[in-house]
């Protein structure tokens, strides 16, 4: 574009304004991992099945979840810079994470975080929120084997007669 006249300036933002409404992709045509050979593609043409139109939610729990898969361990503030999105953002996509960087309890398959669960007093039950909702079917098992676990803590329980020997201590 710039051979064909246009100020560089005018070029520059074009291309900077495509690529971050997701017409335009970044490609690397370096052969090795520490150099770089910018070139530029239509997004449609080189990812067909790329959906731009996602729901803002689930692109950035899919930005998210990438992220920790691929770096992780990390931190909330090593998202947020890799991702340039804010603290809320980041903590609010299920990620294993709450508001204040606590890890939650979480939801695992195949040794990757796929969403939280939690324990609910009033039910005696878990519900579980996933990143993925494909996992429904197996969660749901397990979800069922987590809650009949969980409510044993809460039954009365009576200890085993002890030895009149022995020291007992209360359980």
């Amino acid at each position: 574009m710039a051979a064909a006249g246009h100020p560089v300036a005018v070029v520059r933002l074009a291309v900077k304004t495509a690529w971050e409404d997701g017409t335009l992709t970044y490609l690397n045509r370096s052969g090795c991992w520490n150099a770089e050979n910018r070139a530029f593609a239509l997004t449609a043409d080189v990812h067909p099945s790329l959906d731009t139109a996602a729901d803002r939610t689930y692109a950035t729990r899919t930005l998210i979840e990438a992220y920790f898969d691929r770096y992780g361990p990390a931190t909330i503030k090593d998202a947020m810079w890799w991702s340039a999105l804010s603290r809320s953002a980041v903590t609010t996509a299920p990620v294993a994470f709450n508001q204040i960087g606590e890890v939650l309890p979480t939801v695992l398959f195949d040794g990757r975080v796929r969403g939280t669960w939690a324990w609910s007093h009033r039910t005696l039950t878990t519900s579980a929120t996933l990143a993925r909702p494909e996992t429904v079917a197996g969660l749901a098992r397990a979800t069922g084997g987590l809650t009949e676990a969980l409510r044993a803590g809460w039954r009365d329980r009576t200890l085993p007669a002890a030895d009149p020997d022995q020291f007992a201590l209360p359980i």
